[in-house]
Formats: C-alpha cells, sequence, structure tokens
C-alpha cells in the first residue's frame, strides 16, 4: 500500500508529521494524535492493525473503517490526507478530524445507549458492545472523551471502535441503503490506493 501511495501522490514522508500541529504527549492505543488548534483540526497517524483482533477486520478492509466511521457519525467525519510508514515500514493512515473543543461536553451512558438504540438500531451485546449483523461498536462508554455532546444534547462521538461483523464492502452497502444515504467521494483514494 505504501509504493501504491507513492506511485499515486498521496504518500506522506514520516518526516512532515511534526508539521500537522501539536503532538500529544501520550498517543491512543491506535494513533499518534496532532493537535492544529489554528486550523481547527485533529490530525491521527492511525495504525490501521491496532487492535485488530478486537475489530475483526480481514487486512484489506481496515482502509475501510474511517468511511464506516462517516457514515454512522457525520457530525464527527475523518478525511483521509494519505499514507505514511512507521519507522520500521508499517503503513499509517493520516486522518484529519474536526477539533472539537469549546461548548462541548462529556455526555451521559444513558443519552449513549438511547442514541445507539434508537438512531442506529443497535442492540447491546455483553457490557461493552452495541451491534447488529453487520457491525459493532465500543469504546464509547460516558467515561471516556470519545463521546461529547453540544449545549443542545447532540452526540459526537470522535472515535469509537467499530468491528466489521462482515466485509467493509457489506457494511458499507448495508449502511447506505439503511440508513438511506448516498456515498458521494470518499472511495476516490481508498480505490486509487486499493485497485491494481
Amino acid at each position: 500500500m505504501i509504493d501504491k501511495a507513492k506511485k499515486t501522490g498521496y504518500y506522506i514522508d514520516p518526516s512532515k508529521l511534526d508539521s500537522f500541529g501539536e503532538r500529544k504527549r501520550k498517543p491512543s492505543g491506535e494513533c499518534v494524535v496532532y493537535i492544529d488548534e489554528a486550523n481547527n483540526r485533529v490530525i491521527k497517524v492511525k495504525d490501521p492493525y491496532a487492535k485488530a483482533p478486537l475489530k475483526g477486520h480481514a487486512t484489506e478492509d481496515a482502509i475501510y473503517e474511517h468511511i464506516v466511521h462517516n457514515l454512522l457519525f457525520p457530525d464527527t467525519e475523518y478525511r483521509l490526507l494519505g499514507i505514511s510508514e512507521s519507522s520500521i515500514g508499517d503503513v499509517r493512515f493520516i486522518l484529519e478530524q474536526e477539533y472539537l473543543k469549546d461548548g462541548y461536553e462529556p455526555t451521559t451512558q444513558k443519552q449513549i445507549d438511547e442514541y445507539l438504540s434508537k438512531e442506529l438500531n443497535l442492540i447491546k451485546e455483553g457490557k461493552y458492545w452495541y451491534g447488529n449483523d453487520f457491525y459493532a461498536i465500543t469504546d464509547v462508554d460516558a467515561a471516556s472523551d470519545n463521546v461529547l455532546s453540544d449545549n443542545s444534547g447532540k452526540l459526537y462521538f470522535i472515535d469509537p471502535i467499530i468491528k466489521f461483523k462482515k466485509s467493509a464492502k457489506d457494511v458499507i452497502d448495508f449502511l447506505t441503503q439503511s440508513l438511506d444515504i448516498a456515498l458521494i467521494q470518499p472511495y476516490v483514494i481508498e480505490h486509487a490506493l486499493m485497485d491494481n
């Protein structure tokens, strides 16, 4: 994938990553995070295979996880800026997301549960998961900072873990049909990188 990114112009040299903003001291379980307050954005250098056993993706489906996030949570959408690599040559996705800072606060577990069950029609699966036959979501506990709300009570899911129970194509097809939305641009970079 790195070679394909270099050939198609989507490669971001690792030496340029620090130009994205102030690096958070402690990385998340999946990402090194840069805060760009001047442009109101967060840049995430994501290891697409981190937490792979938890997510259940096929290797080739990892690049589509942010598209599924965007379909489920368009108010906190990711934009794929390009592909980079770690110091040992492992692929990294460079994702941009709006920086939610002023006017947002943690929400309650009741609000999260109601949104996931009523808006997304997900069923509680054990203590930490919400899902259906196609996908499941976790890491949305009110104690974390992964779900915020604004002063109107609207929820913003920042960085949930999304597990695919079927192929990425099947999950995306299901979501575009069940949520009655059209997929506009999200495949452009991914297809340039994945197609032979």
